[in-house]
């Protein structure tokens, strides 16, 4: 991945995490609060559907919806992450990090929501996915946000049928509507040319450990919608990361992650390439 394609990768991160404070006060065995009154998003509904029927499974969709309200704007912070991850039947790992950060324009106070799916987890892909840990969230002045505490588990399947093909190829088009993508030193910034509440990531990449073969991820289609909007303009991202970093294994990822908007009109792409990064899990 080079320096260009880096930042709205860390965007999609950026969204996953802010779209994890929604889960604090989830009543389902997938996820638990983990916080307490003080903290700055109060949770008003959490639904992972899955749950109400024994858990999310392979080849069957499902759908997390959750709404809440932040008592102030969120620009800064740090979120921590205390988990273990095993998935694709070759990675078992701990995942260890502490990412601080500035964001601009940031979320805004009030009403708050978010919408992964329905997205069915292809059957095709081996092993189990298991997340399991803690992800907790604090402000600028280390004031709690959100703690939610993760044990997020899809099943090996019985039975691994045929890898799927997609069709995701990685090619930048003068109509992406994030453009103008610059990295200088911590600091990215990027234009979006439309404002963004929703974003559908088609995925196929190849995950690669030593000695075993590689394991093909293919993903037609996952929706996440949220808001509040992140209106059309210019986009800041800082990496403001003071702590060690999360520690490097020996898993490479090469492929392509394509993002689309509402209309199936390209975000941006992302290549990912083995020979310059090795996937910290």
């Amino acid at each position: 991945m080079n320096q260009n394609e880096a930042f709205p990768f860390l965007c999609c991160i950026a969204m996953a995490r802010f779209g994890a404070l929604f889960v604090a006060g989830a009543s389902a065995a997938s996820f638990t609060n983990c916080g307490s009154d003080s903290d700055h998003l109060k949770v008003d509904l959490i639904s992972l559907d899955a749950d109400a029927t024994g858990g999310p499974r392979k080849g069957t969709p499902f759908t997390l919806t959750a709404t809440g309200t932040l008592d102030e704007a969120h620009l800064q912070g740090t979120v921590v992450v205390d988990a273990n991850l095993k998935a694709l039947g070759i990675v078992s790992e701990p995942v260890q990090a502490t990412q601080a950060y500035e964001i601009s324009p940031g979320l805004a106070s009030g009403a708050a929501s978010i919408t992964v799916g329905p997205f069915a987890f292809p059957t095709n892909i081996p092993g189990e996915f298991d997340f399991t840990g803690r992800v907790s969230v604090m402000n600028e002045k280390s004031e709690p946000v959100a703690c939610i505490d993760v044990a997020f588990n899809i099943p090996k399947a019985t039975a691994e049928e045929v890898a799927l093909k997609t069709e995701t190829q990685c090619a930048t088009a003068s109509t992406d509507h994030i453009s103008n993508i610059v990295t200088d030193g911590t600091t990215t910034t990027m234009d979006l040319d439309e404002d963004l509440n929703f974003v559908d990531a088609s995925v196929d990449i190849s995950v690669q450990a030593p000695i075993v073969p590689a394991v093909a991820v293919q993903l037609d289609s996952l929706p996440i919608a949220f808001s509040p909007t992140v209106p059309a303009g210019k986009l800041t991202f800082i990496d403001k990361n003071v702590a060690a970093p999360l520690r490097a294994s020996d898993i490479t990822v090469s492929g392509s992650i394509k993002l689309s908007d509402k209309n199936g009109e390209q975000w941006t792409c992302i290549s990912l390439d083995a020979a310059e990064s090795a996937v910290s899990v």
